[in-house]
């Protein structure tokens, strides 16, 4: 644990540019850097921290530590804390990265602006909407039975890089 807070500090003096005592870059970079902490070390990490950072980012430790990490205490003295607002599994993205699943959601946000975009409308009524997704239910399924048959899918075309886009712009001028 005391060596991940030590490689953490480490890593913001190595990218920060006036070093650790940036108070911007730093300080948030910390608190962005807990999603990468293993969950079972995150609550103490958490701690460790809060001893490091500066008294001006007590109201921000604070907001973290009663919306993400321990939740809050409870106004009665019998009654257990209130849990955190977003759970550490929810938010908390080191499995998900050890592994290499994805860390977004930009396959369902592509489906939902085509979709979008097929209704032709911002609020469809709800007939309208059930139509079209019975439309798109159909397409998925003779897809699939294209697909079934042997039609082989054709691979995403490849994005070009940053440079050949840039070149293109250039020899449009």
């Amino acid at each position: 644990m005391l060596r991940s807070l030590q490689s953490i500090c480490f890593l913001i003096q190595s990218i920060a540019p006036q070093g650790f005592n940036s108070f911007k870059i730093g300080s948030h970079m910390l608190l962005a850097l807990l999603a990468f902490i293993p969950p079972d070390e995150l609550k103490d990490v958490f701690k460790d921290l809060v001893r490091i950072l500066p008294a001006e980012l007590k109201p921000v430790v604070k907001y973290m530590k009663e919306n993400y990490v321990v939740g809050t205490p409870s106004s009665r003295g019998r009654r257990r804390t209130i849990p955190a607002r977003y759970p550490i599994p929810l938010w908390n993205m080191y499995e998900v990265t050890r592994t290499g699943q994805h860390r977004t959601n930009n396959i369902s946000e592509g489906w939902h602006i085509r979709f979008s975009l097929v209704i032709g409308k911002h609020h469809p009524d709800l007939y309208s909407a059930l139509r079209e997704l019975q439309k798109e239910q159909a397409d998925t399924e003779a897809q699939l039975a294209e697909w079934s048959m042997g039609r082989r899918v054709r691979a995403a075309p490849k994005k070009k890089s940053a440079v050949k886009r840039n070149k293109g712009v250039i020899l449009v001028r």
